[in-house]
């Protein structure tokens, strides 16, 4: 049982700090991220670039998610079945 509940906090630690260092790298390469020129059509390769770059951290801190989550649960469907 308390093997069980130090997966599940170190389950949910691992998503603290994804969801932290996601927010780091949003915040230091999305919203820092400028061009040298500002004409024509640099403000939208801009705003397009960031919209990919957040999506990106986006999809990556699920994909990561998802991993965990999927670890955990088979961990805890073995511990399960040899319960039984």
């Amino acid at each position: 049982m308390l093997k069980r509940l130090m997966s599940l906090v170190g389950l949910v630690v691992a998503a603290w700090l994804t969801i932290l260092f996601g927010l780091f790298a949003i915040f230091r390469l999305v919203f820092e991220f400028t061009m040298p020129s500002q004409s024509g059509f640099a403000p939208v390769l801009i705003a397009v670039l960031r919209a990919f770059i957040g999506v990106g951290v986006g999809v990556a801190w699920l994909l990561i998610w998802q991993k965990l989550a999927s670890i955990y649960l088979w961990r805890s469907l073995k511990a399960s079945a040899k319960a039984h």
